[in-house]
């Protein structure tokens, strides 16, 4: 299994985790913020990406929460295995 592979499995697992009532199927180009996940859950979700993946979130990055994609964070979290 690829490095890819894996960080796209831990962070579904970090994600079903934190928010079991997200719909089975994780849409990984529209917001995670449209798919249920509020502005809170997204500071929480920060808090565990950076304790379990080691990622730094810039300033800019923290203004756009409410845009940011599993996509995005799978680009993120694979870049730092």
């Amino acid at each position: 299994m690829s490095d890819e592979n894996i960080a796209a499995l831990g962070l579904e697992a970090l994600l079903f985790r934190l928010f079991p009532n997200l719909a089975q199927q994780i849409d990984a180009h529209l917001p995670l913020h449209d798919q249920g996940i509020s502005s809170m859950g997204m500071i929480v979700l920060i808090t565990h990406l950076q304790d379990e993946f080691h990622i730094v979130f810039d300033c800019d990055m923290l203004a756009d929460l409410h845009k940011l994609t599993f996509a995005a964070l799978h680009d993120l979290c694979a870049g730092q295995r």
